[in-house]
């Protein structure tokens, strides 16, 4: 069975992780977090913290079939290029990389994107930036543009309740649940061989219509402003793969699919 790193053990990462270790793959994961060993090893997961900003590297980690990079990169964007720098530096040249990227990387100013569709400069983006180096720098690679995640704790409610005004335009949202579910086929399916896939919910109801179904109270109180947003799709998505949350209104739920599969 292959061996799978996954650089970035959080909210996509660590339930990624599990599951992947459930289907008996030798699964790494890292985090620059002490307080996260303990979870990665009670599931029986090869735990490394790290962390490049304290000099915390051990390139055992980076011994693998496949790595997954799913450290985001919003926080710092300096440090996420840093990182992923040293990281496809401490590759094997066999190694394949797989990389969740944002559907932020596209130009402004389109109604509607696929991947071939023309993207920021680089030197606008850390995201582009780090594309362009696992482009040249992996034999081997996929980029994953994901929109915006949602599901679990992510919900509206926690962005909009404080808020009197919010723009109110089509959203391109996907569900964690979702996610894992195409990287495990990622993973597994040698005949998704794209080096690039946008991965986002098919439907896109706008912001107003999403959160007059799970707050709609909360709705009638804030002032929505109608604003224009580019329509994420898909060209090279299997055509057989199916979503269990194809509509952003059923993605705020108590209880999400994979979760009860456990």
């Amino acid at each position: 069975m292959q061996k799978i790193s996954i650089l970035g053990c959080g909210w996509t990462g660590m339930p990624l992780a599990k599951k992947l270790k459930q289907l008996g793959f030798e699964v790494k994961g890292s985090t620059t977090t002490l307080a996260k060993i303990d979870d990665m090893q009670a599931h029986h997961i090869e735990s490394f913290l790290i962390d490049i900003t304290q000099q915390l590297w051990d390139k055992r980690f980076f011994d693998c079939d496949q790595l997954i990079i799913t450290v985001p990169p919003s926080r710092q964007p300096q440090v996420y290029q840093d990182t992923v720098t040293q990281a496809l530096a401490s590759l094997h040249s066999t190694t394949r990389v797989i990389l969740l990227s944002s559907i932020s990387v596209y130009a402004q100013n389109q109604d509607e994107v696929d991947e071939d569709s023309p993207l920021k400069a680089v030197d606008e983006s850390s995201i582009c930036q780090v594309e362009q180096q696992v482009r040249s720098q992996s034999n081997t690679f996929c980029m994953v543009r994901l929109g915006g995640l949602m599901g679990y704790d992510r919900t509206l409610t926690t962005y909009f309740s404080k808020k009197d005004t919010v723009h109110d335009r089509p959203v391109n949202y996907i569900h964690r649940d979702d996610v894992i579910q195409f990287l495990l086929r990622l993973i597994q399916d040698s005949n998704l061989n794209h080096n690039v896939y946008n991965l986002v919910a098919p439907m896109h109801p706008t912001t107003q219509e999403i959160y007059q179904g799970i707050a709609p109270d909360d709705a009638k109180r804030i002032q929505w402003i109608p604003t224009t947003n580019k329509k994420v799709t898909s060209k090279y998505m299997p055509k057989d793969f199916v979503y269990h949350y194809p509509n952003p209104k059923h993605m705020f739920g108590e209880q999400s699919v994979l979760s009860k599969s456990k």
